[in-house]
């Protein structure tokens, strides 16, 4: 029997390309806006929720329990940095002192790797492509 007062979800938002920042936003109920607004996190304006946080979510709003969302950017898969910037607000907001820093250096080695594969990837596709011979087709019609 768990006997929580408030539950507190965290979901990355799918984003093209590197993320650069890690902004956190919220979903709540009129009765949290204000608390978590004073902590500087910006209301989540439109989208959903799904998933297992969805069902979290569902069942403790259900059983009359404070709850709300947090959301960063993520590229496609979370990120240890989008982890450390929900992390660095739950310390706000509860009066925690939880080290993100790991999480940063972790981040910024994947984003390293990403960008070093996503070259390789590149130079590859380069190689592949053949250089023009000359005795190529050029008659097309206009």
């Amino acid at each position: 029997d768990v006997r929580a007062k408030e539950i507190v979800i965290f979901q990355g938002i799918p984003q093209r390309g590197i993320v650069e920042e890690y902004p956190v936003y919220y979903a709540a109920e009129e009765g949290m806006v204000e608390t978590l607004e004073k902590f500087g996190i910006n209301r989540f304006e439109k989208g959903i929720i799904v998933g297992p946080e969805a069902t979290v979510l569902n069942e403790a709003l259900t059983n009359r329990l404070k709850a709300f969302a947090l959301f960063t950017p993520v590229l496609e898969i979370p990120t240890p940095e989008g982890a450390a910037s929900i992390l660095t607000v739950l310390s706000k907001i509860y009066e925690l002192k939880i080290d993100t820093s790991s999480l940063i250096k972790q981040g910024k080695e994947i984003k390293a790797k990403m960008l070093e594969l996503a070259q390789k990837a590149q130079q590859y596709q380069q190689q592949q492509q053949l250089p023009p011979t000359g005795k190529e087709y050029t008659g097309y019609f206009q």
